[in-house]
């Protein structure tokens, strides 16, 4: 038996095993609902469930009882069409980020900062991550993000030239994997919240549930990053086992994502809570000790926790409303109608016979091509088949009423989905009915970059600021000059000077979507059109957002360098100048020719000066 709790460790487990008893309570009621809508969008049907979870002789009962009540057991994935569809109309790209100045200093590194954070957004492949946490918001209602600082090592073989001997040899080396701000998504199962808090800028606390195998529980003690109270040893820890099993809570969910028969671990991992309040982090292993106790490790102070929520419920809690959860009834009406009809249709083509036992055996009802049945006596007073009616021809209108209902819901029409549509919609329906589908699902994007891009890149930026200690270089790609390779790369070093300042930072709105490309080559027609003459447009720069706009990289590379920039007005003028004052005719041409080499030489030293010069990288030092 472990040994007592000093005082100070006792109270600070108290404290958090209470706040997460308080959460608990709630957090359960959301869980039933959370694995019924999981189950939907994976379309799988309650009954099989409910055989699965059953034990052998429970299985037995139940496959009689399915046999008694003969049908099929069909589920239409209308739940799964929806969140499929409005999911890749949210994030498709990964999301542009505007960087905004706060004071004056900061203005010379707005765009370093905004450089260096995309960079590091392709480095883990942020649209990815993105798309988990929202789809987990449209499944559920909420979709829980976790920002954090990653340092990651690891230890490898590197061929470098010999020293005295010609050649190479093999040397271990650390290279250094990641040293920057991430983020991940977090299962809403584990994430516990402050039950009075129906925001993240207004919950006072909030606990992160992870599951750990021994071997990290020993790593992290040995490593000194956790400390086991005292009198404790490591073994008083790593054999107590969570209080709650990993499988007893995991069983569910498996079984609603269609595991047949869900295997318990042969060793249970262990139950860590993370509890954030702001100010303190604490970690508890096994709701039995504290083993780590410190201050918030990043110096903005906040919560390191974002929360998705599609539709905001209204309701003082912080969980939302997602896109299946109202179309649950209409769903399951959906199912029943289709089973009806398609058990109906089996009726018809398989026909039921009512017979005389004792003119015809049971066992020579066997029908086929070519096949007899034995009678005794007159056939039809033997054998009679049973007439099955077919369902009335309102149960298709049914269907388009329920369809209809689904559409309304959700806002997502054939037309939306890319399906053809109705035959009998017509061109201007189709399009309110993408336009009503497009606002829609603009909100819904909206409260997204609201709620979790411009929250994580504004703690990005903060944690930059924080952990970047020294000077990193990171790739910049470079527009190519005329006759140079399709895409170069330049190198920028940034270090605490280069990002220092006041910032702020915001998601450019819509930059996730999916591009409109017939609305976009439209938009550039009519671009050139309206604004291809006009005097006091740069046709340079029109030309180079037409040509954007066609899909085309490095706009500027299919241009040709501009011509000496000299008025022909202007030049007619000074050559009419130069004549009235009595210059010879050799003379005027030898003028002409001047002028046009100094406008020439002129744009080639401005063209100079605009393009950055490329750098060769340099290897940033490796830690001692």
């Amino acid at each position: 038996m472990a040994p007592q709790l000093l005082p100070e460790q006792d109270r600070l487990l108290k404290e958090v095993s209470e706040a997460f008893e308080q959460s608990d309570r709630l957090h359960r009621q959301f869980r039933t609902t959370w694995e019924r809508l999981y189950r939907l969008y994976r379309s799988n049907k309650s009954w099989r469930s409910q055989y699965r979870e059953s034990s052998d002789n429970d299985r037995d009962v139940l496959m009689s009882d399915a046999k008694k009540e003969w049908g099929a057991d069909l589920v239409i994935p209308y739940c799964y069409s929806v969140v499929e569809t409005i999911m890749p109309q949210m994030v498709l790209h990964r999301p542009r980020m505007l960087v905004l100045p706060r004071e004056d200093k900061a203005v010379k590194n707005i765009e370093n900062m905004r450089l260096l954070i995309d960079v590091q957004q392709e480095r883990i492949g942020a649209e990815l991550r993105f798309q988990s946490i929202g789809k987990d918001g449209l499944i559920f209602g909420m979709g829980v993000a976790k920002t954090q600082w990653e340092h990651r090592t690891r230890v490898c073989k590197k061929l470098e030239p010999r020293l005295l001997l010609p050649g190479h040899q093999e040397v271990e080396r650390e290279e250094v994997l990641a040293d920057d701000p991430t983020f991940e998504r977090v299962y809403i199962g584990d994430f516990f919240w402050d039950p009075f808090g129906d925001s993240v800028a207004n919950l006072d606390y909030a606990i992160h549930r992870t599951w750990r195998n021994e071997k990290y529980i020993r790593q992290m003690v040995e490593s000194g990053t956790w400390t086991i109270p005292d009198g404790w040893e490591l073994e008083d820890l790593t054999s107590a086992g969570p209080i709650n099993s990993y499988d007893s809570l995991q069983r569910s969910l498996m079984e609603a994502s269609g595991f047949t028969d869900y295997k318990a671990r042969g060793s249970q991992p262990h139950e860590v809570w993370e509890f954030h309040d702001g100010k303190r982090v604490v970690t508890v292993l096994d709701r039995q000790a504290p083993v780590q106790l410190g201050a918030n490790p990043a110096w903005h102070g906040q919560l390191p926790f974002q929360v998705y929520r599609p539709v905001d419920a209204a309701n003082g809690h912080l969980p939302g409303i997602g896109v299946i959860e109202p179309i649950e009834d209409l769903s399951e009406e959906m199912n029943v109608l289709r089973t009806q009809r398609r058990d109906n249709a089996t009726l018809k083509l398989q026909q039921t016979f009512a017979f005389n036992e004792g003119a015809i055996n049971r066992e020579d009802m066997v029908f086929g091509p070519g096949m007899a049945i034995p009678v005794n006596g007159e056939p039809r007073e033997s054998l009679m088949q049973i007439n099955v009616g077919d369902i009335p021809n309102s149960s298709y209108q049914e269907e388009l009423a329920l369809q209809a209902n689904i559409e309304r819901t959700t806002g997502l029409s054939d037309e939306v989905s890319g399906g053809g549509g109705s035959g009998d919609t017509t061109a201007t329906e189709a399009q309110i009915k993408l336009a009503a589908a497009n606002r829609r699902i603009q909100l819904m994007t909206l409260r997204f970059e609201q709620e979790v891009i411009a929250s994580v890149a504004g703690q990005w930026l903060e944690l930059n600021q924080q952990r970047i200690r020294k000077a990193k270089s990171i790739p910049v790609p470079v527009e190519p000059a005329p006759g140079q390779p399709e895409q170069r790369w330049s190198w920028r070093k940034v270090g605490p000077d280069e990002l220092a300042g006041k910032m702020s930072i915001r998601p450019d709105g819509g930059s996730t979507a999916p591009e409109n490309v017939p609305q976009m080559r439209q938009d550039a027609m009519q671009i050139v059109q309206l604004f291809g003459q006009n005097p006091q447009i740069d046709q340079r720069r029109l030309l180079e957002e037409a040509l954007e706009k066609f899909s085309i990289k490095n706009p500027s590379a299919w241009l040709l360098p501009d011509e000496p920039r000299v008025p022909p007005k202007t030049l007619d003028l000074i050559m009419q100048l130069a004549q009235q004052s009595g210059l010879p005719p050799e003379a005027l041409q030898q003028l002409q020719q001047i002028i046009m080499q100094a406008g020439q030489m002129a744009l080639q030293e401005e063209q100079a000066q605009n393009q950055e010069p490329q750098q060769e990288p340099q290897q940033e030092e490796q830690p001692a």
